[in-house]
């Protein structure tokens, strides 16, 4: 048996597998926390410390929201590993269009609850009423980025797969790249505050959007997958495994959440400066947190066709 293990880690091909998928997620996934720390420091520079209360506070409710979401990244992931794995062109096609209409259902609602919800969460926050302000300005305005940033889980799991680690790498980047250059222009440079925050991540988003659209488009293409039309009787069929699979996962998201969202919203309770440090340190958690979960993707494609293969994945 231990030899057994032994020549599995031994196995130089394998590792070479593991590092061709999870290094290009580990530098596009570390992209995220550095942006963070760009928001803080464009922010932060600001004549108040509200400003970057109030977009710890509301970009915290909106991470909350959405990454308790996140299972459709991962069941996508598994789920399109499997079909590409078995080559099943059909199912390949099928699973990324079920994904789609859970991500674009899951946004209608909250789009239609969003002021509910802000109502709610700001009145049980014991922030102070600027920082208040300021998290229900960025909260409002982030909010209309929810089809693109669930849409964004699906196109990544998609993607990821197929076993292509780089469209993932660039979709992510991009995303990044732009929100740091907007927040720049419209914090800085157009002096929109808080509301400038807000709407570079939502074009950001849009734009990682149509690149990883883009991509599927080509992969698409290239595998001769079936036409849309040709699926649509389909799609509600076996919808249900999506949700038998992402109940565990929901489960562990909220848990995670709950404790990052315990720190923000206690630290509110302490000033408008023990938020706005809280949201620094909370940054570079994230850079260590991001770069791990670069293998913890790889894991779910390589994994997730090797099931269907019934082999090692070697």
């Amino acid at each position: 048996m231990f030899r057994q293990y032994f020549s599995t880690l031994s196995n130089i091909e394998l590792h070479r597998r593991v590092l061709l998928l999870a290094i290009p997620m580990v530098l596009s996934n570390i992209t995220v926390p550095l942006l963070g720390l760009v928001d803080a420091a464009v922010i932060g520079h600001l004549e108040h410390s509200w400003y970057l209360g109030g977009v710890a506070l509301g970009s915290t409710m909106i991470s909350v929201t959405f990454w308790l979401l996140g299972f459709l990244r991962m069941s996508t992931t598994g789920l399109t590993a499997q079909s590409f794995g078995a080559q099943d062109n059909r199912q390949l096609a099928l699973v990324f269009l079920q994904g789609t209409l859970m991500a674009l259902s899951f946004a209608l609602v909250f789009l239609l609850l969003h002021s509910v919800i802000a109502d709610l969460v700001f009145s049980l926050s014991s922030a102070s009423e600027d920082v208040k302000y300021y998290g229900h300005q960025y909260f409002s305005i982030r909010a209309w980025s929810a089809p693109a940033s669930l849409l964004n889980f699906v196109l990544l799991g998609w993607l990821l797969g197929t076993q292509n680690a780089k469209a993932p790498m660039w979709m992510v980047i991009i995303t990044n790249v732009v929100n740091i250059a907007l927040d720049v222009l419209f914090v800085i440079g157009f002096g929109w505050k808080v509301e400038g925050a807000a709407l570079a991540s939502v074009l950001a988003d849009y734009s990682g959007c149509a690149f990883g659209l883009w991509c599927v488009w080509r992969t698409w293409n290239h595998r001769k997958l079936p036409a849309i039309r040709s699926l649509l009787s389909d799609v509600a069929s076996d919808i249900g495994r999506f949700v038998k699979l992402n109940r565990d996962i929901f489960l562990r998201s909220l848990c995670l959440q709950a404790t990052f969202s315990f720190m923000t919203f206690q630290g509110a309770a302490f000033g408008d400066d023990i938020v706005a440090a809280n949201a620094v340190l909370m940054s570079f958690l994230m850079i260590i947190s991001y770069g791990m979960d670069g293998f913890a993707y790889a894991m779910e494609a390589m994994v997730g066709k090797a099931i269907v293969q019934k082999v090692e994945p070697r």
